[in-house]
């Protein structure tokens, strides 16, 4: 089986429930770019916001209310918001990651990237 094809089986077919694969049909089937969005409304919160006095982008300020009734009428979710945190640590990082190394916290000028 071709490398794309295999791909392809695992995005669609990824329980064999179909003989045939066949992807000139309707693209509302299965798995689409919404993934991300539900994921976003859900673990993984990423509030933009933009000030042009600082930046090169047009203004647009964050409401963590509106997010939210969004995430609710639009996938059903509640973001929450402190998931990073709570799973991974870092409100305490001397004692959440005093174990770690090699680590690399940019405070946004100076990023290593």
């Amino acid at each position: 089986m071709y490398p794309i094809a295999a791909a392809a089986k695992t995005f669609y077919n990824y329980n064999d429930w179909q003989q045939c694969l066949d992807l000139s049909g309707p693209a509302d089937q299965g798995l689409d770019d919404n993934g991300w969005a539900v994921l976003a409304c859900n673990e993984m919160v990423m509030p933009f916001a933009s000030n042009p006095e600082t930046s090169m982008f047009p203004p647009s300020r964050w409401n963590e209310a509106s997010y939210t009734a969004y995430c609710q009428e639009a996938y059903n979710q509640t973001p929450q918001y402190n998931w990073a945190l709570d799973y991974f640590g870092g409100l305490n990082a001397k004692k959440d990651f005093m174990k770690a190394s090699n680590i690399v916290f940019s405070n946004g000028e100076l990023d290593p990237w």
